[in-house]
């Protein structure tokens, strides 16, 4: 059975301040809010990796792999081995999962998988590549498809401080992180376009901080991480350079997870907590929707992900999968 939950109406509430010099309007505050349906899974474990391909058909991966087709109201398990670090699709029935080090492909929504290339990460772009990133001894090898996954070649290879964690692909930029980006290196990329890797992202973040996942539109952006990190960025005017604004957020005590958006929207999910910044281009305080200390919310978030405009996903513990709506 579905549950529905409101966290609040949807309001986006403008104060003016007027003043009686200028007569000039200022807005002072955005308050972005959201309500809910639970889609979560039983007995699932912690689902790190999911994708939603429509609205209808879902992806799960937990203690094992499991498949929706009617929005999340049931889901059945398939017949995949192996613990799942990313999967993505191109429509509903070709997708592409990794798992222990390894690409599987499947062509008819999951029944069956089939053995690829090496890789740890996988990821599409908006022109339906398939992009891999597989971790070689601080080197994280970047490959790409251009016919649904059948043949790879190399782009670019991108050096790494620890273990490869992520790969995220914004238009022809792919970028990937690693479990000790926090010396003065956050999020590495190329562009897939002209193979050009994209100059290191640069922050205050300390090992306790370590960033965990980014989010960028048109050169703006933010990246999240451990220790309640959230510290959003600015074009630098350098197509290869992506600069990180020196203030960072901490408004919350636990991790950061996961981040995504939709152009200026962006959404933080992680430890007890979701916060939400409507505004890419601002620089304050994010709005926390949810937050242990303030009104006792436990769930863990791992994955945030965008369907459209006024539709995200979350995945969490004990099988828990939000539907969000804004």
């Amino acid at each position: 059975m579905r549950k529905y939950f409101t966290i609040k109406k949807f309001i986006i509430a403008f104060i003016f301040l007027i003043s009686l010099s200028s007569c000039k309007k200022k807005i002072i505050e955005i308050i972005p809010v959201i309500e809910y349906e639970d889609i979560s899974l039983n007995d699932a474990g912690d689902v790190k990796a999911f994708c939603f391909p429509s609205l209808s058909v879902g992806y799960a991966a937990g203690n094992n792999l499991y498949k929706t087709s009617d929005g999340g109201q049931s889901w059945v398990k398939l017949n995949f081995s192996g613990t799942i670090k990313s999967i993505e699709f191109i429509d509903e029935n070709i997708g592409f999962c990794t798992a222990g080090g390894y690409l599987y492909k499947t062509i008819n929504g999951g029944q069956t998988w089939t053995f690829n290339v090496s890789a740890d990460y996988v990821g599409i772009t908006p022109s339906g590549h398939v992009v891999v990133a597989k971790e070689t001894t601080f080197i994280g090898n970047i490959k790409v498809s251009t016919n649904n996954g059948n043949t790879f070649s190399t782009v670019q290879t991108l050096s790494l401080d620890g273990h490869l964690t992520g790969l995220r692909i914004f238009g022809d930029i792919a970028y990937i992180n690693d479990d000790a980006s926090y010396v003065n290196d956050v999020i590495r990329g190329v562009n897939l376009a002209d193979s050009n890797k994209i100059v290191r992202l640069s922050t205050k973040a300390t090992a306790e901080e370590n960033p965990r996942d980014v989010y960028f539109k048109n050169g703006l952006g933010a990246v999240v991480g451990g220790r309640g990190l959230i510290s959003n960025s600015s074009s630098s005017g350098n197509p290869y350079y992506l600069a990180l604004f020196d203030r960072s957020y901490y408004g919350h005590t636990y991790e950061y997870n996961s981040i995504d958006g939709y152009d200026d929207l962006m959404v933080a999910v992680g430890h007890h907590t979701i916060a939400s910044n409507i505004d890419i281009k601002n620089d304050e305080r994010w709005n926390e929707m949810y937050d242990k200390e303030q009104n006792g919310f436990e769930q863990t978030f791992y994955k945030v992900r965008f369907f459209n405009s006024n539709t995200f996903f979350v995945s969490g513990n004990n099988g828990l999968i939000w539907k969000a709506k804004i």
